[in-house]
């Protein structure tokens, strides 16, 4: 479909846990500056689509990432500067695109509010004979149409252990891949890295009660795991 890289460009430039099908649908309408109701359920579908394709990229290379820093470990200096310019860059390119993006949608929402009252206006009125009930037909929802896409399961916010509680300082839910970046952080700030051997961390007190005495980066992640509390009623 001719639509996709511009369905990809509003994806990309969106909150996740904020997107669904009709706000990306509508976002489309206005930055072609017209009406797709012909095309509603294909390009419902492919959003759809879209959305599960950029999700599993974007978890598959979040993954990429935290291994990638587990296996560089405290590196800093000159490349993590560098990261952080990329990284901001990126938010600046965001916040524009989003702001481009807002104002194409405000546009059209006044251009079609316009163009809907002159509609009213020129409409003969309908009105059943005396005595006749019109009857309505309830539209149905389309799930698919109106409910927010899940977030994907390393930003999702999820509770923690009393013992992950303890090294944070504090019990507020927490995504997983935001919790591998404090334990980092912790890393860093408390110098526990063996000198000789960097892939291993050398646990401080509150550590122990997670990992024992002292663990390998690889495995890290997948013990801080188990410290998770999934709600069922939110699954």
């Amino acid at each position: 479909m001719k639509y996709i890289p511009t369905i990809d460009a509003i994806l990309k430039v969106s909150e996740y846990h904020e997107v669904t099908v009709k706000k990306i649908r509508r976002a489309l309408e206005a930055l072609l500056g017209q009406e797709l109701s012909e095309h509603k359920k294909d390009i419902n579908k492919v959003i759809l689509d879209r959305y599960h394709k950029l999700n599993d990229e974007a978890e598959a290379e979040a993954e990429a990432e935290a291994e990638e820093g587990a296996e560089e470990g405290a590196e800093e200096g000159d490349e993590q500067e560098g990261m952080r310019k990329k990284i901001e860059a990126l938010e600046k390119e965001n916040r524009i695109l989003s702001s481009q993006l807002n104002q194409s949608l405000h546009s059209h929402t006044i251009k079609m509010a316009a163009a809907n009252r002159r509609g009213m206006q020129a409409a003969p009125s309908r009105r059943p004979p005396k005595g006749v009930v019109k009857r309505t037909r309830k539209k149905k929802r389309s799930h698919g149409d109106s409910g927010d896409i899940k977030e994907n399961s390393l930003t999702k916010k999820l509770k923690i252990s009393s013992e992950l509680a303890g090294l944070f300082g504090s019990d507020e839910e927490i995504s997983r891949a935001g919790a591998v970046k404090k334990v980092w952080a912790y890393i860093k700030e408390h110098d526990l890295q063996n000198p000789e051997d960097r892939r291993e961390i050398i646990c401080d007190d509150k550590m122990k009660k997670l990992f024992g005495d002292k663990i390998s980066m690889f495995t890290m992640t997948k013990i801080l795991s188990k410290h998770f509390i999934v709600d069922p009623e939110k699954t």
